[in-house]
């Protein structure tokens, strides 16, 4: 009996304890505490009226950051307030949530931008019994301590920050596996198209997709190669790995419809190409990487977008972890 009331007493107490006051008597948290003073950010913790979640970079973190020359006091509220909004997660996500062998999952955070109707998620998983945290870039932050209750929450402490999702070429260019893509984008022009998507679904061909395909592209003249781009992007659906579904059809911006399929393992097919990477988080949506390139008869070469975002550059940078 003694042994429950304490406990109870214990739960009590913490639950009564603010955000802020954590992040304000944590010794090892002062440097994210100090960025909310300097740039008066506090109400970023009223974005969500009921429960949220907290991923904050310990102070050795920020001390990474400093060594490669960046300290966030110094930039403009409009570049640092965003990478803060995107530490913080919609609803109480606790880690008995992120079990080993399930699907990574994402969860919203309270960072909204332009070209998106959503607001930008983060993705979280489990491995090797640790809690990760994927980020833009598809750079991964663990979680070194979590569980942290306040009022209103919960809150996570990271050993490194979070990076917010760049732009698809900066995003492309990290993961390793798309640089004839980026390549094929810059040769016909197309770079400005893609990155103007709004709530866009990205199909990437790996780089071996694009050399078994080279016999087919050399006979391609520019507005076949452009269309053919713009059959691997959707604009104005943001389907993310759960979101897809068996016998599903998307519409390009070229005007053609991609079948998906979803088989009973979770395996995922576009056309006749395999799905090898799945929701690789970028500014304006997701992008999924492919071991093909979806070839489709009579591509429309009319193109759908808008004129590029300009204000995605600068919102979009944001420091490496």
């Amino acid at each position: 009996m003694h042994t429950v009331l304490r406990f109870a007493l214990l739960a009590t107490a913490a639950a009564a304890v603010s955000v802020r006051d954590i992040l304000t008597e944590r010794p090892d948290l002062t440097t994210f505490a100090s960025l909310l003073d300097h740039f008066a950010a506090w109400d970023i913790f009223e974005t969500f009226p009921t429960d949220f979640t907290v991923m904050v970079p310990n102070d050795t973190a920020y001390e990474k950051l400093l060594k490669m020359g960046l300290d966030l006091k110094d930039w403009p509220a409009n570049f640092t307030v965003p990478i803060l909004r995107y530490h913080l997660l919609e609803g109480r996500v606790g880690s008995a949530q992120v079990s080993d062998g399930n699907e990574p999952f994402l969860v919203q955070t309270a960072l909204t931008v332009p070209n998106m109707t959503q607001p930008l998620p983060v993705k979280l998983f489990r491995e090797a019994g640790e809690i990760q945290a994927e980020s833009g870039l598809q750079l991964t932050a663990r979680i070194i301590e979590p569980d942290i209750e306040f009022a209103g929450g919960v809150l996570h402490v990271l050993e490194s920050s979070l990076v917010a999702p760049h732009n698809f070429s900066a995003t492309a260019w990290m993961n390793g596996l798309c640089g004839k893509f980026l390549q094929f984008m810059d040769e016909t022009d197309m770079a400005g198209e893609l990155e103007s998507l709004h709530d866009a679904t990205l199909f990437i061909p790996n780089d071996e997709a694009w050399q078994r395909a080279e016999s087919v592209l050399a006979k391609m003249d520019l507005n076949e190669k452009r269309a053919l781009l713009r059959s691997h992007a959707i604009e104005g659906q943001v389907a993310y790995r759960s979101q897809l579904s068996h016998r599903q059809t998307l519409k390009s911006v070229g005007g053609q419809a991609l079948e998906i399929k979803v088989d009973e393992r979770g395996g995922i097919t576009v056309e006749d190409t395999t799905v090898i990477r799945t929701d690789v988080l970028w500014y304006n949506g997701v992008a999924h990487v492919t071991d093909k390139v979806i070839m489709l008869e009579k591509p429309n070469n009319a193109s759908t977008m808008p004129v590029l975002d300009q204000v995605q550059q600068f919102l979009a940078a944001s420091p490496v972890a």
